[in-house]
Protein backbone atom coordinates (compact mmCIF):
# COMPACT_ATOMS: atom_id res chain seq x y z
CA UNK A 1 0.00 0.00 0.00
CA UNK A 2 1.34 3.79 -0.52
CA UNK A 3 2.43 5.79 1.75
CA UNK A 4 -0.13 8.17 0.88
CA UNK A 5 -3.31 6.02 1.29
CA UNK A 6 -1.39 4.89 4.67
CA UNK A 7 -2.10 8.64 5.84
CA UNK A 8 -5.05 8.83 4.35
CA UNK A 9 -6.61 5.57 6.42
CA UNK A 10 -4.83 7.01 9.43
CA UNK A 11 -6.56 10.12 9.12
CA UNK A 12 -9.78 8.86 9.08
CA UNK A 13 -9.21 6.39 11.79
CA UNK A 14 -7.88 9.76 14.19
CA UNK A 15 -11.06 11.60 12.61
CA UNK A 16 -13.08 8.90 14.28
CA UNK A 17 -11.68 8.26 17.38
CA UNK A 18 -12.14 12.18 18.31
CA UNK A 19 -15.31 11.81 17.72
CA UNK A 20 -15.74 9.07 19.82
CA UNK A 21 -13.69 11.12 22.35
CA UNK A 22 -16.07 13.93 22.52
CA UNK A 23 -18.94 11.69 22.54
CA UNK A 24 -17.18 10.13 26.09
CA UNK A 25 -17.66 13.49 27.38
CA UNK A 26 -21.11 14.11 26.72
CA UNK A 27 -23.79 13.73 30.05
CA UNK A 28 -25.77 10.11 28.98
CA UNK A 29 -28.81 12.42 29.58
CA UNK A 30 -28.00 14.87 27.07
CA UNK A 31 -28.37 11.98 24.15
CA UNK A 32 -31.48 12.68 23.99
CA UNK A 33 -31.77 16.42 24.17
CA UNK A 34 -32.14 17.52 20.20
CA UNK A 35 -30.12 20.71 19.50
CA UNK A 36 -31.53 24.02 18.25
CA UNK A 37 -31.64 23.75 14.55
CA UNK A 38 -32.22 20.11 14.50
CA UNK A 39 -34.37 17.39 13.98
CA UNK A 40 -32.48 14.41 15.95
CA UNK A 41 -32.10 13.85 19.06
CA UNK A 42 -28.06 14.54 19.75
CA UNK A 43 -27.55 10.82 19.89
CA UNK A 44 -28.85 10.11 16.60
CA UNK A 45 -26.43 13.11 14.87
CA UNK A 46 -23.58 11.07 17.07
CA UNK A 47 -24.36 8.07 14.98
CA UNK A 48 -25.07 9.63 11.56
CA UNK A 49 -21.72 11.49 11.96
CA UNK A 50 -19.78 8.42 13.21
CA UNK A 51 -21.86 5.39 10.86
CA UNK A 52 -23.09 8.00 7.61
CA UNK A 53 -20.41 5.59 5.37
CA UNK A 54 -22.65 2.74 6.23
CA UNK A 55 -25.05 3.62 3.10
CA UNK A 56 -22.36 4.21 0.88
CA UNK A 57 -20.43 1.44 1.98
CA UNK A 58 -23.64 -1.21 1.34
CA UNK A 59 -24.92 0.36 -1.37
CA UNK A 60 -21.98 1.89 -3.42
CA UNK A 61 -18.93 0.38 -2.51
CA UNK A 62 -21.03 -3.19 -2.29
CA UNK A 63 -19.01 -4.52 0.69
CA UNK A 64 -21.56 -6.72 1.71
CA UNK A 65 -22.02 -4.65 5.00
CA UNK A 66 -25.39 -3.27 6.69
CA UNK A 67 -26.41 -0.06 5.07
CA UNK A 68 -27.55 1.48 8.10
CA UNK A 69 -26.95 1.33 12.23
CA UNK A 70 -29.74 1.86 14.01
CA UNK A 71 -29.19 4.16 16.86
CA UNK A 72 -29.16 2.79 20.02
CA UNK A 73 -29.88 4.28 24.08
CA UNK A 74 -26.77 5.00 25.66
CA UNK A 75 -23.19 5.81 24.69
CA UNK A 76 -21.95 2.48 24.96
CA UNK A 77 -23.72 1.02 21.91
CA UNK A 78 -23.27 4.27 19.83
CA UNK A 79 -19.41 3.96 20.76
CA UNK A 80 -19.48 0.19 19.33
CA UNK A 81 -21.18 1.17 16.40
CA UNK A 82 -18.68 3.87 15.34
CA UNK A 83 -16.16 1.56 16.19
CA UNK A 84 -17.33 -1.35 14.03
CA UNK A 85 -17.45 1.12 11.26
CA UNK A 86 -14.10 2.31 11.70
CA UNK A 87 -13.03 -1.41 11.71
CA UNK A 88 -15.30 -1.98 8.57
CA UNK A 89 -14.13 1.11 6.62
CA UNK A 90 -10.36 0.25 7.91
CA UNK A 91 -10.47 -3.68 6.88
CA UNK A 92 -12.24 -3.01 3.03
CA UNK A 93 -9.80 0.21 1.86
CA UNK A 94 -6.85 -2.12 3.73
CA UNK A 95 -7.06 -5.32 2.17
CA UNK A 96 -5.21 -6.57 -1.13
CA UNK A 97 -3.04 -4.13 0.09
CA UNK A 98 -4.52 -1.22 -0.75
CA UNK A 99 -5.71 -1.79 -4.30
CA UNK A 100 -9.44 -1.09 -3.69
CA UNK A 101 -8.37 2.96 -2.20
CA UNK A 102 -7.55 3.51 -5.95
CA UNK A 103 -10.81 1.16 -7.59
CA UNK A 104 -13.67 2.89 -9.06
CA UNK A 105 -17.17 2.75 -7.72
CA UNK A 106 -20.47 3.77 -9.70
CA UNK A 107 -23.96 3.97 -8.63
CA UNK A 108 -26.93 5.14 -11.19
CA UNK A 109 -29.52 7.66 -9.78
CA UNK A 110 -33.30 7.39 -10.29
CA UNK A 111 -33.18 9.71 -13.45
CA UNK A 112 -30.43 7.45 -15.02
CA UNK A 113 -27.37 9.41 -14.04
CA UNK A 114 -24.18 7.74 -13.52
CA UNK A 115 -21.77 8.84 -11.02
CA UNK A 116 -18.36 7.29 -10.15
CA UNK A 117 -16.39 7.71 -7.21
CA UNK A 118 -12.80 5.98 -6.22
CA UNK A 119 -11.94 4.81 -2.89
CA UNK A 120 -9.81 7.28 -1.94
CA UNK A 121 -12.36 10.21 -2.92
CA UNK A 122 -14.63 8.27 -0.74
CA UNK A 123 -12.43 8.13 2.28
CA UNK A 124 -11.55 11.82 2.08
CA UNK A 125 -16.05 12.33 1.98
CA UNK A 126 -16.39 10.24 4.66
CA UNK A 127 -13.56 12.40 7.10
CA UNK A 128 -15.00 15.09 5.57
CA UNK A 129 -18.70 14.69 6.46
CA UNK A 130 -18.03 12.79 9.81
CA UNK A 131 -15.76 16.58 10.59
CA UNK A 132 -18.83 18.58 9.32
CA UNK A 133 -21.35 16.48 11.65
CA UNK A 134 -19.26 16.79 14.54
CA UNK A 135 -18.51 21.07 14.60
CA UNK A 136 -22.47 20.70 14.78
CA UNK A 137 -22.67 18.74 17.34
CA UNK A 138 -19.45 20.81 19.43
CA UNK A 139 -21.61 23.50 18.74
CA UNK A 140 -24.40 22.28 20.39
CA UNK A 141 -22.45 21.14 23.45
CA UNK A 142 -20.95 24.67 23.82
CA UNK A 143 -24.87 26.45 23.93
CA UNK A 144 -25.72 23.53 26.71
CA UNK A 145 -22.87 24.37 28.47
CA UNK A 146 -19.77 21.76 28.37
CA UNK A 147 -16.46 23.58 27.75
CA UNK A 148 -13.80 21.24 27.88
CA UNK A 149 -12.88 19.21 24.73
CA UNK A 150 -10.16 17.03 23.22
CA UNK A 151 -8.22 18.90 21.15
CA UNK A 152 -9.29 18.32 17.70
CA UNK A 153 -7.14 20.10 14.99
CA UNK A 154 -4.49 16.94 16.15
Amino acid sequence: MKKEDKELLKHYTKTRDKTIEVLKLVPEEWLNRIPDGEKHPLKNLFLHAGCGEAWWMSNVIKDSGIPHYDCEENKDDIIAAMEDMKKRVVSFFSAKDGQRINRTFSRTDEQGTKYEWTGRDRLFYYSDHEIHHRGKIVLALRQWGMTEFPYIPY
